[in-house]
């Protein structure tokens, strides 16, 4: 076992030279009590987290900086002849510099002074950031993923389609996330994070927002950094039980309406850590492990029922009834295991290893939101494994390296393999949402989806007699993500979509209505994966140089700039991109007098993200391609007629259609295709533009002021603008031609024909009274307005289309802009705790409460425009180049933020208490009850209004619909279909365990 140790330890030597920091620095002052600079004063540093000792001399103008700190608290030592000794505590964090000022006295009666910092590190940075410790998380009465912990952080909040998070006005696709110095990000996809960690093994987490260092990229959101327990000389661990119940969770409004009954079953999560010494101060080790089996009630999509006048139209009776949301039981298996060694190889001279595997299984998994239990995935598997190696090497006191080499690889399978044609169908309700039924999304084949990244930076402290100091840093890093998956919709290829559904005995029964109108007839499409994939290779490299330079007591500035070149090729092998930025890096901070307890800021900086999945939209391999048809045979109830009516009505038939013939697609019902044969430029249905396409762009402006209370706490105001541009975009129009096969070539770009803006005000702060008590949090004013999303719900990033395709089709109302439907205006989050120590054991006592007001939303609906294109005030479609002009186009009858759904509060207590046995030992029990009072506000809900069969056509441009004569609101048009259209109910978790 200590052979492959040592073997991981050696091997990480020789990888290829992340980006984000691991470790931290002390920039710290030694003077006199007159003010001057004291030159040749001796700074010894100690600390749990650090493997032996360091030392600094101070230079001519008392200045001392020690790098590549593990997180931490410091005790520094300042001894030089004819001055008293003195020692100081201070707190070193990951991507931080604190700047501790310490003033010595001549020698007298006491031999050693002791004081406490004077500097709160949290106020010495630049950069807009919140750091928060393992233990401080614990406490609160919260999830501790990646996502959950970030949102703490003013600016940051839930994504648009509750995936990821979203920060200052940015698509949740554009964050990063690093753990111990590895991408970590799900894939190009979504841009979440994959929390491979064990909770009680996390030191520390950083949230970037605003202000970045030239040294981070590849974001236009921002970026979470978290690092792992190292260990240290002395053993250290906990054992914990997790304990969670379904029926210790309220029922949410929907619930109770449909008498759900919840599983009164205990679900029992097991964690370990256990960390410390293998050789003291030489060799250190780190394990964590999580078991965790759970057995969860799960409920389908509330059902809409037909209005009667829809019902009277389909020859059905009126007074059409939906059931409620229907529950069933969905299980999953996790298992998690972490290795981590960390060893000083020579003086000054360390290693990191990392190594994590997982494995994930779920029985009945609603990947995508189904009204019967036939679109519920019945078996998943997602194996991950991640690798992170790091160096860190002292070459002189002033000059430091720090590389690293991380590696992960994820697997996933969903769907069901069957060669029953029937049976692998999905069907799709297009008046339930698009929610499944039938059969679930997929075709059961694995997929992978892989990501690497290196970074090497080199250090460099300078000094000046009359320009101050400067932390000089420089270096180059990479990432790369890979997916090798084939997209099968279905397990047959085959998806339809009716326009309209009854329910018999809880059951949804699709209707399939046929008149050969897209708008209003039940469409049937065919995605075959002509062409397996080959692999993607998303690779970004960048080039980077930045200095805080500290001019003198007051003033210090940081100035980087920053190249990202993209290399990227999609997964049928064609290049996509070959572009590069530059990206300036300004900040100034200004300290009032020079004792950190007023400092105010401003910067001017440019991001540039990475290239997401969205843009191989035009990959031949991996991706289906799409053949979608208008049904125009009798109205029927049967999956199996419409198969009859494709087999006696297409020439060739289904066997036609499967062998992709395209004599038997394209017929006459045909309203939409999107293939491509091969790769060459005639075949390609979708090609990048020519020059490749870049990630999106965005330039910020600050303004700061920090404010430091006393020895106990601080207070913080930022203002952040932002500026999103270079959107990613589809272009259709009369010159990007067609295909060989007649279809309308797509020309994927970057526009700023769309909008995307942020401003935000955001105000934090802690504070520590006399005793055991603290207070801390933030509010946010958030104004986030644009007209695009990037993404949703189903796909993750996608390229818009929205007003760039078929521009001759655009219209006043088609895409109006207003504020972003996932941001409240006004935010409070506010966390206070209380520690009562007691002979009979130490009680914490944590809450947090939070305020989110409504997020907007508006309506909109579909309007058939099919051979009524004129009367609608639009161009003769005969009279444009276009094979498949649209046949429907989006009337937005309000703005997209007319209407709020209700905004929310939410009051959450831990209790945690602890007995120690023997001074080594503690037993701990944690209650943690979210939303104490069980509040249940609708703060999502079902948005559907309807288009009337038959409604005569109107001016697009200068008339206006009229409700009940163009179109519906739905039966459920402002209320809640699904559970999680409301806060999350009330909900108790209960821990208990040991730590040594």
């Amino acid at each position: 076992m200590l052979a492959a140790l040592r073997g991981l330890l050696i091997a990480s030597l020789f990888v290829l030279p992340v980006f984000a920091q691991q470790t931290g620095s002390i920039n710290g002052s030694v003077s006199d009590t007159n003010g001057d600079p004291l030159p040749g004063v001796v700074i010894n540093m100690e600390s749990e987290s650090l493997q032996g000792s360091r030392s600094a001399v101070t230079t001519d103008q008392g200045q001392f900086l020690m790098r590549l700190l593990p997180p931490g608290i410091y005790t520094l030592t300042a001894t030089m002849p004819g001055m008293r000794t003195l020692k100081q505590e201070v707190r070193v964090s990951i991507g931080t510099a604190t700047r501790p000022r310490m003033v010595m006295e001549p020698e007298g009666t006491t031999e050693v002074v002791v004081v406490v910092a004077d500097r709160v590190f949290e106020l010495d940075t630049t950069q807009v950031a919140s750091n928060f410790e393992g233990d401080f998380v614990e406490k609160l009465p919260r999830a501790r993923d990646l996502e959950s912990v970030a949102t703490l952080a003013p600016g940051v909040t839930v994504g648009q389609f509750n995936s990821g998070i979203s920060v200052n006005g940015a698509s949740s696709t554009e964050n990063v996330f690093m753990l111990n110095g590895a991408f970590i990000n799900v894939d190009g996809i979504r841009g979440s994070a994959d929390n491979l960690f064990i909770e009680d093994d996390i030191q520390e987490t950083q949230v970037i927002t605003g202000n970045a260092s030239a040294e981070f990229g590849f974001f236009a959101g921002g970026m979470v950094n978290s690092i792992t327990k190292s260990g240290g000389n002395e053993f250290h661990g906990t054992f914990r039980t997790s304990l969670s119940n379904e029926d210790w969770t309220a029922r949410d409004p929907i619930e109770l309406r449909s008498g759900v009954e919840k599983i009164d079953k205990i679900n029992k999560e097991f964690t370990f850590t256990f960390n410390g010494p293998i050789v003291k101060d030489r060799l250190w080790f780190a394990v964590a492990g999580r078991k965790f089996d759970t057995e969860t009630n799960d409920q389908l999509r509330q059902g809409t029922p037909l209005s009667d006048s829809q019902a009277a139209a389909l020859g059905l009776p009126g007074g059409q009834t939906a059931p409620g949301a229907e529950s069933f039981v969905a299980t999953t298996e996790r298992q998690r295991v972490q290795l981590k060694l960390t060893g000083t190889i020579a003086e000054g001279h360390t290693v990191v290893a990392s190594y994590l595997e997982e494995e994930v299984d779920a029985v009945n998994n609603q990947s995508f939101s189904a009204i019967s239990f036939a679109g519920v995935d019945p078996a998943s598997s997602f194996p991950t494994d991640l690798l992170s190696l790091n160096y860190r090497g002292i070459i002189t006191p002033a000059f430091t390296v720090d590389a690293n080499y991380a590696q992960r690889n994820g697997d996933l399978s969903f769907g069901q393999a069957t060669s029953d044609r029937i049976a692998g169908t999905t069907i799709r309700h297009r008046d339930q949402a698009s929610a499944y039924t039938n059969a679930p999304f997929g075709g059961g084949a694995v997929n992978s989806r892989n990501s690497e990244n290196w970074n090497i930076k080199f250090s460099y402290f300078l000094n000046s007699n009359n320009l101050g100091s400067h932390d000089i840093t420089f270096g180059g890093q990479s990432i790369t993500e890979e997916r090798n998956e084939n997209n099968f919709q279905s397990a047959s290829g085959w998806q339809m979509r009716p326009r309209w559904t009854r329910w018999e005995n809880g059951q949804p029964i699709p209707i399939f209505e046929g008149n050969g109108n897209a708008g209003t007839s039940a469409w049937i499409i065919y995605y075959p994966v002509t062409n397996l994939s080959q692999g993607s290779d998303f690779t970004t490299t960048a080039a980077y140089i930045n200095d805080v330079w500290t001019l003198n007591e007051h003033w210090y500035f940081n100035l980087g700039l920053r190249y990202d070149k993209n290399d990227t090729s999609a997964e049928d092998g064609q290049e996509l991109s070959s572009t590069d930025n530059m990206s300036p890096r300004i900040t100034v901070n200004y300290d009032l007098h020079g004792d950190g307890v007023h400092q105010f800021s401003a910067g001017y900086n440019v991001y540039s993200s990475k290239l997401n999945d969205a843009a191989q939209d035009g990959s031949t391999a991996g991706s289906p391609a799409v053949f979608a048809w208008s049904y125009d045979g009798p109205q029927t109830e049967n999956l199996a007629d419409i198969f009859t009516w494709i087999d006696q009505t297409f020439p060739g038939g289904i066997a036609g259609v499967e062998n992709i013939d395209l004599n038997t697609i394209q017929n006459p019902y045909l309203f939409f295709q999107d293939y491509s044969p091969d790769t060459s430029f005639e075949s390609l249905s979708t090609v990048p533009a020519e020059g490749g396409i870049d990630g999106q762009s965005v330039e910020e402006f600050t303004v700061g002021y920090k404010h430091k209370l006393g020895n106990r706490g601080f207070v913080k105001a930022d203002v952040i603008v932002r500026e999103y541009s270079d959107f990613l975009t589809d272009f259709v129009n009369q010159e990007t031609g067609q295909t060989s096969a007649g279809i309308d070539r797509t020309v994927l770009n970057n526009s700023d024909d769309y909008e995307r803006d942020y401003f935000g005000v955001n105000l934090s702060g802690n504070y520590r009274f006399e005793g055991n008590w603290s207070l801390g949090g933030n509010y946010a004013y958030a104004k986030a307005e644009g007209n695009i999303a990037g993404e949703n719900s189903g796909s993750g990033a996608i390229s818009t289309a929205t007003t760039t395709t078929y521009p001759e089709f655009n219209h006043p109302r088609i895409n109006p802009t207003g504020l972003l439907s996932n941001y409240s205006e006004h935010t409070v989050r506010l966390w206070t705790g209380y520690e009562l120590n007691t002979s009979l054991g130490d009680f914490s006592f944590n809450a947090l409460g939070s305020y989110f007001s409504g997020t907007p939303y508006g309506m909109a609906y579909s309007v058939n425009i099919a051979g009524q294109e004129t009367a609608y005030g639009l161009p003769d479609p005969a009279t444009l180049p276009y094979s498949n002009p649209p046949t429907t186009l989006t009337y937005n009858i309000t703005d997209p933020d007319a209407f709020k759904w209700d905004g929310f509060t939410s009051i959450d207590l831990g209790v945690n208490y602890s007995l120690m046995l023997k001074s080594r030992y503690e037993l701990f029990v944690q209650f943690d009850i979210t939303n104490i009072l069980n509040s249940d506000a609708q703060t999502a809900g079902n948005t559907t209004v309807n288009a009337i069969d038959g409604a005569p056509a109107f001016d697009l441009f200068n008339e206006t619909p009229v409700e009940g004569v163009h179109y519906e609101r739905g039966p459920n048009f402002g209320n809640a279909t699904v559970g999680s259209s409301f806060q999350a109910p009330r909900s108790v978790t209960i821990d208990v365990g040991l730590k040594f």
